[in-house]
């Protein structure tokens, strides 16, 4: 079978979904939305996730929407920043900042002197660990709202201004097209009322390998990788049904084992594993082999196809 893979054909770019309803403000409200990042699934429960931010106004704020269907987003999670001086664009990161194996959230305000001479300019919240709950940070019950696990000034000297930045493109519902997910920094309604200060594009390129969007199953399940084709990285996820020694391998179209990427004890639930492919082109395949150690059943075994095109 011969794979065309986007070269010479033709892009089809459609705007795909946006915000309409943001929480705290109206949407002609926010003026300045500066900062999007996207490409991870901080809850464990095989659906994308987007975080956003806007500052310059009264409230600031930043936001989570997660993939609920093929280009369809919900609110899960949000917070409100700190009243401090300055602001312009905050940024945001995605990873395990204190290495406890836990996701963080972590935040950054670029902010100048108020009444404070060096407030916080970095806030980390934590997830509680939950498969399918976007809890993070530490639960406050007097306002029924999360407050940040912790948080930071960099140690820097008094006055002092600080702005980081991000982007990402990925492939964030899980229907085998990556999206681009951008903030339009300052929307103007009057010149366009259709306008949002959030967007993604997608596009779409003919191909003969297609990926389903994911569903989310019970008991044991290896996923499709995402993106597919890619490169040079990819993601495969994977649900454990009960605690189980998980063998994850990468092999080629001979047989031959390229990559062991799990070769642990798991504990139940959804589970993800990233392959650089530094390998030639081609097809290869991602076996998953997950043996219950409450003896409450058979190993479970499965393989998808995986296609790297450099």
């Amino acid at each position: 079978m011969l794979f065309v893979i986007g070269v010479g054909l033709a892009q089809n770019w459609t705007r795909v979904w946006k915000l309409t309803i943001p929480p705290y403000l109206t949407l002609h409200d926010i003026t300045e939305m500066g900062m999007v990042k996207a490409g991870f699934d901080t809850d464990q429960d095989g659906w994308g996730e987007i975080i956003c931010t806007w500052t310059n106004l009264d409230t600031n704020a930043i936001c989570m929407y997660e993939a609920d269907g093929n280009n369809s987003y919900k609110l899960v999670w949000s917070w409100v920043y700190p009243a401090v001086a300055g602001g312009t664009f905050a940024s945001i990161a995605v990873g395990d900042i204190n290495n406890n194996g836990i996701v963080d959230i972590v935040t950054t305000l670029p902010s100048v002197v108020g009444t404070d001479p060096n407030p916080p300019r970095l806030w980390v919240f934590e997830w509680n660990g939950v498969v399918g709950k976007n809890a993070y940070g530490f639960y406050n019950s007097a306002t029924g709202k999360y407050d940040p696990s912790t948080s930071w000034n960099y140690n820097l000297p008094d006055n002092y201004d600080f702005r980081p930045y991000s982007l990402t493109i990925e492939d964030i519902d899980k229907d085998g097209k990556d999206e681009y997910p951008f903030v339009n920094y300052s929307p103007s309604y009057d010149l366009w009322p259709d306008d949002s200060p959030l967007w993604l594009i997608e596009i779409d390129v003919a191909s003969d390998v297609k990926t389903n969007p994911i569903e989310i199953p019970s008991g044991f399940q290896l996923l499709q990788n995402y993106p597919n084709p890619f490169n040079p990285s990819t993601t495969i996820p994977y649900r454990l049904a009960n605690r189980s020694l998980v063998h994850l391998d990468v092999f080629d179209v001979y047989g031959q084992h390229i990559a062991s990427l799990v070769n642990a004890e798991r504990e139940p639930g959804w589970h993800q594993a990233k392959w650089t492919g530094m390998v030639p082109s081609g097809t290869y395949f991602c076996r998953l082999l997950a043996e219950p150690l409450d003896g409450s059943g058979a190993p479970f075994r499965d393989t998808k196809k995986m296609l790297l095109v450099r």
